[in-house]
Formats: structure tokens, C-alpha cells, sequence
């Protein structure tokens, strides 16, 4: 092996995604499953009931952003100035029986737009985007979630 080859080797640059791929645990947590004490719903007594459950941390985050995200909005649209505004009055949260989960609310949507500065459609550009968020204006009183542009493309 020459010495460029092993130099490649030892020292090596990812793309943000393909680290995020290698490492989800840096973003996420733990993709391993646990068990845990945690509050949760008992079907059979119709109450909270502190249960060991075994969970995988990291999806559980994923899940977590999600209603962040329509919290978020609730509180953006309680808080918008735009004159034809639709308060969010419904969440809703399917889960079908292979695992997809599908977060939704009633409020307005997101802008169908091209972003002006960048060139690319504002849902791709936020969902499809590191580093990308509604956030950032430190000027901004924050009572929502997110600072740092992962979110949910994580």
C-alpha cells in the first residue's frame, strides 16, 4: 500500500448526509432498542401508568420532532400577522400497520413557493435541506422548538 493510499484511508471527510447515515446516534441517540421506566397509556386500566417498555431512543426523537413541528405551528399561526391565516385546531397522528407515521394539522400550509435567494421549492428546501429553518432570526422572541436546522430531515 503506498503512503497517499493509507493517508486516504486513516483520514477521511464525509458529506453532512453520508455522517448522518454512519452516525445516526449523533443526531438522533441511540438507534438500539432499551428498556425503559416511562409514563405511558394502559389500554386496559384507560390511564397513565408508569410501564418498562423497550423503545429505540433515536425514533422516538424522530417522532418527538415531528409534534414539535405542529406545535411550532400552532403557536406561529396564533402568533402571524398574514391576514388570512387558519388557526390550527386539529393535529393528527396516523400510524398504519407497517410503521408509517404521518403527523398532520389543519393550519396553513407551507408556502409553494421558489425560495428568491436560493432557487429551489421552499417544502424541498426545508425537508430536503440541512441546515435549513423558520428559526434562525435571533431577533426573534423564540416559544418554539429547533435552533439548529436538522430537524426533520434527520
Amino acid at each position: 500500500m503506498t503512503s497517499d493510499e493509507t493517508l486516504a484511508l486513516q483520514y477521511q471527510k464525509k458529506t453532512d448526509k453520508q455522517h448522518i447515515l454512519d452516525n445516526p446516534d449523533t443526531y438522533i441517540g441511540s438507534v438500539e432498542n432499551v428498556d425503559a421506566d416511562m409514563w405511558v397509556f394502559d389500554d386496559a386500566s384507560q390511564k397513565i401508568a408508569l410501564k418498562t417498555i423497550e423503545y429505540i431512543p433515536g425514533l422516538y426523537k424522530l417522532f418527538d420532532e415531528g409534534i414539535v413541528n405542529c406545535r411550532d405551528h400552532v403557536i406561529r399561526m396564533i402568533q402571524s400577522t398574514m391576514l388570512e391565516k387558519k388557526f390550527v385546531t386539529h393535529i393528527d397522528i396516523d400510524i398504519t400497520e407497517d410503521g408509517t407515521i404521518t403527523l398532520t394539522n389543519d393550519g396553513n400550509g407551507i408556502d409553494i413557493a421558489k425560495h428568491p435567494e436560493y432557487d429551489v421549492w421552499i417544502p424541498e428546501m426545508i425537508f430536503g435541506h440541512l441546515r435549513t429553518s423558520t428559526n434562525y432570526n435571533k431577533d426573534e422572541k423564540k416559544i418554539v422548538g429547533g435552533k439548529n436546522g436538522f430537524g426533520f430531515r434527520k
